[in-house]
């Protein structure tokens, strides 16, 4: 062992010399630049007194909070994929699972087994269990990713969820809005995500998103208001914000707001970073709303609530039961289809990985 850590060791201090002189140690040609932001603009300064006040009053508007996740097994050529949700509001829990006949499953065929699917009787069985179809009625056969999949169905689940919470104030794991409807994709790709923020749109003046992978975003950079004193590096918001913060315990931008338009759509939303140091680490994460007050009115909350993880606490704990259940999902489909499709072969690794996520908890 003492090898080995030695060894990874001397990679990572050369690692850490290397950032001296250069910002970025990443590839420049992995498509991390094609960020789908719009113009970015500071709108308002918050100094420290005024967040340190915020941290000390502030309790209690956040009245609900939400979290998915999602998993997939490989029935030797169909795939399945399950997702699930757990939300908190006005003290009541709410699952997905656990909503009747709301869906939470997904499945991909070859596009013979498809249309023969359409044609047999089980089609009018499953159609009301299962999604065959994106939101915009693309099927999801042959090239359709995986990946796509995934976040179709997991927002299909947020939704659903969204839809039936009476909370004023719901922090939510993720963007409030669906993070590819500005993307250069796929225009298939694209409406799907635009009909699945259409559904989102008369509830996202209630929601405050909490997003935490940052690493290829880099929106930060690109604010020349924030550097006036210091040079931007050419790097992602994480390391942005770390020089930003230049040492210190806590660090807070200023609310920056954010316009996306084009011929035929505007959107907008306001956007506050926080970076915080932790006996393991540091933490960043972006707090975003269509609403700078209601921002405002939970930033406070949120950092006195960041556990030694660096997320506020109400993610956390959805976090970890959304995963949990969707563990058992896998779990399940691993014994029902392994018994009767069988499961390829790597799915046997994360069946060990699912049954270890439900015993921690």
């Amino acid at each position: 062992m003492q090898v080995f850590t030695a060894s990874i060791e001397s990679v990572i201090l050369s690692l850490s010399k290397l950032r001296t002189k250069v910002d970025y140690l990443g590839p420049r040609d992995s498509g991390i630049f094609m960020d789908s932001e719009g113009d970015l603009s500071i709108v308002d300064d918050l100094d420290v007194g005024y967040v340190s006040d915020l941290v000390r009053i502030q309790e209690g508007l956040i009245e609900g909070f939400l979290d998915s996740s999602s998993r997939s097994i490989d029935l030797l050529g169909p795939r399945l994929f399950m997702a699930s949700g757990f939300a908190w509001d006005l003290g009541k829990g709410l699952s997905i699972p656990g909503i009747p006949n709301e869906r939470f499953l997904a499945l991909k065929l070859g596009r013979q087994a498809y249309n023969e699917l359409l044609s047999k009787a089980d089609y009018n069985m499953i159609k009301d269990i299962v999604y065959l179809e994106n939101p915009v009625g693309t099927a999801y056969v042959d090239d359709y990713k995986d990946d796509n999949i995934s976040d179709e169905l997991r927002l299909r689940v947020e939704n659903a969820l969204i839809s039936r919470m009476r909370s004023s104030i719901i922090l939510l794991d993720g963007p409030i809005y669906p993070p590819l409807v500005f993307s250069q994709i796929g225009e298939n790709y694209k409406d799907a995500y635009k009909k699945l923020y259409l559904e989102r749109s008369v509830h996202v003046n209630r929601l405050i998103g909490l997003v935490k992978r940052l690493e290829n975003t880099w929106k930060l950079i690109k604010i020349k208001e924030l550097w006036k004193n210091i040079k931007p590096p050419k790097a992602p918001d994480p390391i942005a914000i770390e020089k930003l913060a230049n040492g210190k315990e806590l660090y807070v931008t200023p609310v920056i707001r954010e316009r996306i338009e084009s011929s035929k759509e505007k959107y907008e939303r306001y956007l506050i970073y926080v970076f915080m140091k932790s006996p393991i680490g540091s933490s960043v994460y972006r707090l975003e709303s269509i609403d700078k007050e209601k921002l405002l009115n939970v930033l406070g909350e949120c950092i006195r609530k960041t556990n030694i993880r660096g997320l506020p606490e109400y993610i956390e704990i959805a976090d970890r039961l959304s995963k949990r259940i969707s563990s058992l999902l896998y779990i399940t489909a691993f014994t029902i289809g392994s018994t009767i499709l069988g499961v390829a072969y790597d799915e046997k690794v994360r069946l060990e990985q699912a049954v270890r996520e439900v015993e921690a908890e």
